[in-house]
């Protein structure tokens, strides 16, 4: 009898139910396994422990997961043209795909995101070693405009050997 038995594939018609950030999808086991390692694909073989578990909530948001059940469903995977593509590679990682997943012309979009916020991150820390960056106009230190208060009094009030006060000095000495 046991060798009659058909096994039955992990990936049959049996539906679940997702609630991804308040929204429904409900998704067959098919698509759900379709993608390998994916997070929905661990649902199903994990919920083949317990076939009574097709109902999952997940605290994310709703557009980026209509783009990652479309991959399940298509097998090509495009960044929303509404979403950051920092945002959804958040997503992918939630969700165990990987960003060489998708498909040339968003793949182009993803790589001048990544590139332009490399740039962007080293273009700030020079800034804020270089204290450029602030946020603000100049933010110095009480410290620093007492110090340059009184450095400039001395210049002016001729206590000072620097080569502005003898500069003055010697167009006092001709006059």
């Amino acid at each position: 009898m046991a060798g009659s038995e058909k096994e039955e594939n992990p990936f049959s018609t049996i539906m679940y139910r997702v609630n991804v950030g308040g929204r429904q999808f409900g998704i067959s086991k098919s698509v759900m396994g379709s993608v390998d390692g994916s997070r929905l694909q661990r649902l199903v073989l994990e919920g083949s422990h317990n076939p009574n578990q097709t109902d999952f909530f997940y605290e994310r948001p709703s557009g980026p997961f209509e783009a990652i059940l479309a991959y399940h469903q298509t097998g090509k995977l495009h960044i929303p043209g509404d979403i950051c593509p920092e945002a959804f590679k958040q997503e992918l990682d939630f969700w165990d795909i990987s960003p060489h997943m998708l498909e040339k012309c968003c793949y182009h979009r993803y790589l001048t995101f990544s590139r332009d916020q490399t740039v962007m991150t080293g273009f700030i820390e020079k800034s804020r070693l270089s204290n450029l960056y602030t946020g603000k106009r100049l933010e110095k230190t009480p410290s620093f405009w007492s110090r340059t208060r009184s450095r400039l009094r001395s210049v002016l009030d001729n206590k000072d050997e620097s080569l502005v006060t003898q500069r003055k000095n010697d167009v006092r000495k001709r006059a």
